[in-house]
C-alpha cells in the first residue's frame, strides 16, 4: 500500500466516524424532545388547574 492508498483509508474511516457521531447526536437529541414533550404533556394539566409542583413530580416520577 502506498502512502496515499493509507490516507485515503484513514480520511475514509474518519469521515465514516465523523458521520456516526453526527447520526448519533441527532438521534439523542430526536430522543430528548420526545421525553420532554411527554413529561410536559403529564404535567400540563395540573398546571392548568392551577396544581402544585409536588403533584407534578409525583407524576413525573411515575414517568
Amino acid at each position: 500500500m502506498t502512502f496515499f492508498s493509507v490516507f485515503q483509508v484513514n480520511q475514509q474511516a474518519q469521515d465514516r466516524l465523523t458521520s456516526s457521531r453526527e447520526v448519533m447526536i441527532n438521534d439523542r437529541e430526536k430522543e430528548v424532545k420526545a421525553l420532554l414533550e411527554m413529561a410536559v404533556s403529564l404535567v400540563q394539566p395540573i398546571y392548568e388547574k392551577g396544581g402544585n409542583v409536588e403533584d407534578a413530580a409525583v407524576l413525573l416520577r411515575q414517568f
